[in-house]
C-alpha cells in the first residue's frame, strides 16, 4: 500500500510539473506573438510615413520626383504600401487619401496622407523588395512606385 501511494504521488507531481511547463511555454509564446504584432504595426507605420513624406515633397513642385529608402523586410516579412481612398479605390481630388501598408504576415496599417482634402490624383503601390519608394508628380497626378 505504501508503494502504491508513493507511485501515485510521484505521478501527480510529474503531471503537475508537465502542466506548469506547458503553461509557461504557452505564456512566453503568446507574449512573443503580441510583441511581434506591436513591432510589425509600428514598423509598417514608419515605412508608410516615409512614403507619405515622399508624396508631400513631390506635391510641392511641378513635375517632381522624390525618393525615400524603406526597409526591405519588417520582422522577416515583405510588405506592400498602396495609395487608396476610403473605399479602397484610387484617390481623387477632394477626398481623403490613405496609405495602406500590408505585411505578408497579415499585419495591416492604414494612415491618412493629408489631414485636409486632397488636391491630387494619387495612385500606385510600393513593394518593399525594391528598397526605395518613389513619388512622381506630373500635372495633377502623383504616382507612387518602387524603385
Amino acid at each position: 500500500m505504501r508503494g502504491q501511494y508513493r507511485l501515485v504521488m510521484e505521478l501527480l507531481f510529474f503531471g503537475i510539473g508537465v502542466l506548469l511547463t506547458a503553461y509557461v511555454i504557452n505564456s512566453f509564446f503568446n507574449a512573443r506573438v503580441f510583441l511581434t504584432g506591436i513591432a510589425d504595426e509600428s514598423q509598417l507605420k514608419t515605412a508608410s510615413e516615409a512614403v507619405s513624406t515622399a508624396i508631400v515633397k513631390a506635391s510641392r513642385h511641378e513635375n517632381a520626383e522624390s525618393y525615400v529608402k524603406i526597409p526591405v523586410q519588417i520582422s522577416g516579412n515583405g510588405y506592400v504600401i498602396r495609395a487608396e481612398d476610403g473605399n479602397g479605390g484610387t484617390c481623387t481630388p477632394g477626398e481623403s487619401c490613405f496609405l495602406n501598408a500590408t505585411s505578408t504576415s497579415g499585419t495591416s496599417v492604414r494612415a491618412e496622407i493629408f489631414n485636409t482634402a486632397n488636391p491630387h490624383n494619387i495612385n500606385g503601390f510600393v513593394d518593399s523588395a525594391q528598397e526605395y519608394a518613389m513619388a512622381r508628380k506630373t500635372g495633377d497626378s502623383i504616382t507612387i512606385a518602387s524603385r
